[in-house]
């Protein structure tokens, strides 16, 4: 396995459209090896292959919690077969586009088919953050950015003459240290097994949101205390 290069912004190669996989073979199969090496790397919960400069339609995801066991998934020319009515918002954040996170708002539900790591057929129905998550690759898989939803302002600050100065920090402002002061005085007042458990909980309902942060656990912890403490 290989940690290979994360195209970002505006990498010309990111607007491809992927092309169908004719066949799950040892090839392929090192292919979905090196991107999810690459995620886990990032760190991220779902790469597509274009994100590396491979135009195939190939997602690979994890959207285990941070105390749980590793559960990578692949998906191989993936399709959406039915979708609800039913919507839901998603701060969502891209490997991509560093720094940017922003509303989405996509079907809550949807039915996938798929082949797997082996190459076997699966149809399965998908909800919540899974399916956000998979709504979010397989956008990738046609050359469409989370940002292509947002208005022309913002498709703009994530541009990379805009960035000297992140559109929006990984979580609320802080002061040096990491958390601010006062979220870091209520912090010595929360039993430890609530804290821990509040973080586990943001974690996991803003994982796409925080995707490309290598600070989630920090960004989570402050989150968590604020919403402990009724903020």
């Amino acid at each position: 396995m290989a940690i290979r290069p994360i195209l970002v912004v505006p990498d010309p190669v990111l607007k491809q459209v992927s092309q169908p996989v004719e066949r799950v073979d040892d090839e392929l199969r090192a292919l979905m090896d090196d991107m999810l090496e690459t995620m886990y790397d990032a760190p991220g919960i779902g790469l597509a292959a274009i994100q590396i400069g491979v135009p195939k339609q190939v997602i690979v995801m994890d959207l285990a919690g941070p105390d749980e066991p590793k559960a990578p998934r692949y998906f191989v020319n993936p399709q959406i077969l039915d979708a609800s009515d039913e919507t839901q918002p998603y701060e969502e954040g891209c490997l991509s586009v560093p720094d940017i996170y922003d509303e989405v708002e996509r079907p809550s539900k949807v039915k996938l088919k798929y082949l797997n790591y082996q190459g076997e057929e699966v149809v399965e129905e998908a909800e919540g953050l899974f399916a956000v998550c998979i709504q979010h690759e397989m956008d990738h898989l046609k050359g469409v950015l989370f940002i292509d939803y947002l208005s022309r302002l913002k498709r703009d600050r994530a541009s990379p003459r805009s960035r000297s100065r992140p559109a929006r920090p990984d979580g609320p402002p802080r002061e040096r240290g990491g958390v601010s002061s006062a979220s870091e005085r209520l912090q010595h007042h929360i039993h430890p097994a609530v804290l821990s458990a509040a973080v586990r909980r943001v974690v996991r309902r803003d994982r796409v949101g925080l995707a490309a942060s290598r600070h989630i656990e920090p960004v989570a912890q402050h989150a968590a205390i604020d919403q402990i403490a009724g903020h």
